[in-house]
């Protein structure tokens, strides 16, 4: 069957679905009676009724919007006219806004403060407005500012009446607009005949009055309105309507004179109109088309060469739309093949990766087809890398092994799981390797099996190392009772295999008493329950473990050891159970926390050094921070101390250092305190909880404390003895950054203490 193409197709579709309906359509649409469009237009109109009761529905919403946003804003007195008036900025459909109190009395304005005071009680809607809180229109007015005439609506809102304003030409404007491209012709009259609205040719002023007496004399002598009143030499009631809020007439008219005789010539056009539209659409449909092929056959050659892996160039295009999807095209085609060239630059360095492995590894997928393997898998079974993808594991090895590999497979991808186990395997020359297998599954990226990847160890020689080494065993246990190291083996059920001669001095017990015992009998129940839990997660995760525990050893002495375990295997691979050595690092526990304490203390006096001094006071001012109490820092130097060191040498001088640092101790007794070298002759002590006057007096018992030690100095002109001066400072800290600023403070004040004569408190 020959195969249309894509435009003779979509032309033949075009003629068959288009213009044979259209026509149709078309001849059709002649038929249709004069009584339907009658109908139709009076659904029109209906609808133009509906469009004006909208505008009276929306009007009365906007009222009461403007009044709840005038009330919910929390305006001042002052601003409340300015604000009314924004407001009828912004709803063009308002003309004015004005708030009375119940007395019908103006508050506001939005006119301004002019209008403010102007009693409106008399006027029949406001009376209706104060009795209740419904909606009231007025009858068409006159404005007395500028003459315009308006409508005016009033709505109570608790103890205020909100009135608004319609401008007549406003509401004309509306109207026209709303009747724009309806075909309607309309005039709506207020409750007392004033019209309101019209849009009918040659209404002037005498027509008007005509309209209005008419329709007073309907009123009293029928006591209801009659829309036969409007019919005149040239019009004729179409439809007739009321809208019931604000009690107005509205009228529709069609034109006599026209009647319904246009019908046929308005049809016929309408026929010609859709004929010439359909062809214009055409020709349009079947240009743009083939502009739309032309630009498909373009964006194939695009896919072409991507796949041919080349990156096309920028071709020009006769639809931009074409043109902008041929971009992301060209761009999607070159990210593609950037990808591609990532894809292939990681496979070719994980090739090289895996041929850098010494074991053979090998992949393959879940039908158990081989997909790869490395140089090494390759040359152990004596075949050509790239002649194994695609064979099966039954064309590699022999049947018997083969089930034995299939077997595995199909229990690892159900399991999902790790797996190893021991197995024979024919190496290229024909021998049977003893080989042990490490195996596991590989998932696509929504976690799905895809295939397996193995390893394959040769335990061959292994094996018949272990054969050897069970003859030479003795010699064994003798070098590992060489070993300084306490080692010891357990069995799965946790019971003492063996161990050596440091493990029997580390408990205390002979090996012919350890062997054949649980731990318990070894280490007691606590750290014994406590290490068995640890072998239990051992055995089930199969990772080596390492753990740091205390130990009562044989002299009662408690020791810190470090346990270091992994698990051991039968010859058939099963867990035979878990070798341990064990780590004394007592000693080297004791060394950190001494060399800890020598990091934050000065060797030379004992007190805490600058930086021992930050991190302890550091704590104990954010606590203080965290309370709001005070914090408080003296700083002092030994005065003259250079002169000191210079007459009675360095020596001289440490000893000093130590006993001003020794007498600082003893003056600041509480444990909070913090004493420390803050460099050279120059200390710091930190007083929390401590006032300004609290911290002086400190510095003050400290300052005659030491001049009171009576240290010789001869060059001091205070006595010939040792003094010092210090500076204080003291706060409530607000932040974490005060502590800085605090003892930037007390050196200043030490300074000052300095250049007013030292052996001084200053701050």
């Amino acid at each position: 069957m020959k195969k249309k193409s894509l435009k003779e197709f979509l032309f033949k579709k075009i003629i068959i679905m288009v213009i044979l309906p259209m026509f149709i359509l078309s001849c059709a649409s002649i038929l249709i009676s004069v009584n339907s469009i009658r109908k139709r237009i009076e659904r029109k109109n209906i609808a133009v009724i509906n469009m004006v009761n909208h505008f009276v529905d929306h009007y009365e919403e906007l009222i009461m919007q403007v009044g709840e946003v005038f009330y919910e804003k929390h305006v001042v007195e002052s601003e409340k006219n300015n604000y009314l008036n924004t407001l009828v900025k912004t709803h063009h459909i308002l003309g004015k806004i004005e708030i009375l109190n119940l007395k019908g009395v103006i508050k506001y304005s939005s006119q301004g403060s002019e209008k403010i005071g102007y009693d409106m009680s008399n006027f029949e809607f406001v009376e209706k407005a104060i009795e209740n809180d419904e909606y009231h229109w007025s009858e068409v007015m006159q404005s007395s500012s500028d003459g315009t005439q308006e409508i005016m609506l009033a709505k109570r809102l608790g103890e205020n009446i909100l009135v608004g304003y319609v401008n007549i030409e406003n509401l004309n404007i509306i109207l026209k607009e709303s009747l724009k491209n309806t075909g309607s012709k309309m005039v709506v009259l207020d409750n007392i005949g004033n019209i309101i609205f019209y849009d009918i040719d040659g209404m002037d002023s005498e027509r008007k009055s005509e309209i209005k007496y008419k329709y007073i004399s309907a009123l009293e002598n029928n006591n209801s309105k009659n829309e036969n009143f409007i019919k005149g030499r040239d019009t004729i009631i179409e439809n007739y309507g009321r809208i019931g809020k604000t009690g107005w007439d509205i009228l529709l008219v069609e034109d006599v004179s026209k009647g319904f005789i246009f019908l046929w010539d308005f049809y016929r056009q309408i026929v010609f109109g859709i004929g010439l539209f359909t062809l214009i659409i055409i020709y349009i449909s079947y240009s743009g088309l083939d502009k739309l092929l032309k630009d498909m056959n373009k964006l194939k050659l695009i896919s072409e060469k991507v796949s041919a892996g080349e990156l096309p160039e920028t071709l020009n295009y006769e639809i931009s739309e074409t043109e902008d999807l041929a971009g992301k095209f060209r761009l999607m085609g070159k990210v593609v093949l950037e990808r591609e060239k990532n894809i292939k630059e990681k496979a070719a360095f994980l090739q090289n990766l895996l041929d850098t492995i010494p074991s053979p590894v090998f992949y393959k997928d879940k039908n158990h087809v081989y997909l790869g393997c490395n140089k090494a898998f390759a040359e152990y079974i004596g075949v050509k890398k790239g002649e194994l993808p695609g064979k099966g594991v039954y064309d590699v090895s022999p049947k018997d092994k083969a089930d034995i590999y299939k077997e595995a497979d199909d229990k690892l991808l159900e399991s999902g799981e790790e797996q190893v186990y021991h197995s024979k395997l024919m190496d290229k020359d024909g021998k049977i390797k003893d080989v042990k297998f490490y195996k596991s599954v590989f998932r696509d990226l929504n976690g799905q099996k895809n295939g397996i990847i193995g390893v394959i160890l040769d335990i061959t020689n292994l094996k018949e190392a272990i054969r050897t080494a069970e003859k030479k065993e003795r010699m064994i246990e003798i070098l590992l009772d060489t070993v300084p190291l306490p080692i010891y083996y357990q069995d799965k059920d946790g019971k003492y295999i063996n161990c050596n001669k440091a493990f029997e001095e580390l408990v205390g017990m002979k090996k012919d008493k350890i062997k054949g015992n649980l731990q318990e009998s070894v280490w007691g129940e606590k750290l014994a329950g406590c290490s068995a839990k640890r072998d239990m997660d051992l055995l089930k995760n199969k990772k080596h473990l390492k753990s740091e525990n205390n130990i009562i050893d044989k002299n009662s002495e408690a020791r810190i050891v470090v346990f270091d375990k992994t698990l051991f295997y039968t010859e058939e691979g099963e867990i035979g159970g878990i070798i341990g050595a064990i780590s004394d690092i007592t000693d080297i526990r004791h060394m950190q926390e001494e060399l800890k304490v020598l990091s934050i203390k000065d060797s030379l006096t004992g007190i805490y050094n600058r930086r021992g001094f930050e991190e302890m006071s550091e704590r104990i001012f954010k606590e203080s921070l965290r309370n709001k109490k005070n914090v408080s820092i003296i700083m002092l130097d030994i005065d003259k101390f250079k002169l000191y060191n210079d007459h009675y040498g360095h020596q001289a001088g440490d000893e000093c250092l130590k006993k001003i640092a020794e007498k600082l101790e003893k003056s600041c007794k509480r444990p909070s305190d913090i004493v420390g070298r803050y460099g050279g002759e120059e200390f710091i002590i930190f007083l929390p909880d401590t006032t300004l006057e609290g911290a002086r007096t400190v510095a003050e018992k400290i300052r005659k404390n030491i001049e009171n030690m009576e240290i010789e100095h001869v060059k001091s002109r205070h006595g010939g003895v040792v003094t010092v001066s210090l500076g204080i400072s003291a706060t409530v800290p607000n932040n974490e950054y005060e502590m800085e600023k605090l003892i930037g403070k007390a050196d200043k004040m030490l300074y000052q203490a300095k250049e007013l004569g030292r052996n001084r408190v200053e701050g």
